[in-house]
């Protein structure tokens, strides 16, 4: 009988008190580094938002990547990469502001963190650079590992300078820097 008892205690243990290693840690993120938006061209995403002649027209999808510096050496360094949807069809008509959504993915030599633009993300005018733009929203982390760390949340402000070159027409480049926190299990 106390051999049962004791098998229920210790079972009781695991279930109501789980393992005091799997706490949530949250760490301090900080980076710079640079950004291409390269034009991804498709049938619902023609992106030609200064002389639109189709619905497609004023969606534009881009494949973004980049190289970054994370100083506070959590992450590490890598790259970017991802996507970004720019509505033009929904243009703020005061601000000139687009809504963005999309995914930001930090990838380094040791793992990944997988990113999603907050709902009310938008991608401005830059009013220093003519026919720049600027973006200032938040990533929220959805996702994450490495050989360290399970990524379960936290949050990221990103800010991004974008220009267009004359040799790459509908092409975005420019710096970022972000900074912010990731939620890991240890």
């Amino acid at each position: 009988m106390r051999l049962k008892a004791l098998a229920a205690l210790a079972l009781a243990m695991f279930v109501v008190f789980p393992a005091a290693a799997l706490a949530d840690t949250d760490h301090p993120v900080d980076g710079s580094g640079t950004v291409k938006l390269r034009p991804v061209i498709d049938a619902a995403n023609t992106c030609n938002p200064t002389a639109p002649t189709q619905d497609s027209d004023l969606h534009c999808r881009y494949q973004l990547s980049g190289l970054f510096t994370e100083t506070t050496g959590y992450l590490g360094d890598g790259h970017t990469g991802g996507r970004m949807f720019l509505d033009y069809s929904a243009v703020d008509p005061v601000t000139g502001c687009i809504p963005t959504s999309g995914i930001v993915k930090f990838q380094t030599v040791n793992g990944f963190v997988r990113t999603k633009l907050a709902k009310v993300a938008e991608t401005c005018p830059d009013p220093n650079v003519p026919g720049g733009l600027t973006q200032d929203f938040q990533l929220k982390v959805t996702s994450g590992s490495d050989s360290y760390f399970t990524a379960r949340s936290g949050l990221i402000d990103w800010t991004a300078s974008l220009a267009t070159k004359k040799t790459k027409p509908g092409w975005l480049f420019g710096p970022s820097a972000w900074q912010g926190s990731i939620v890991t299990i240890d």
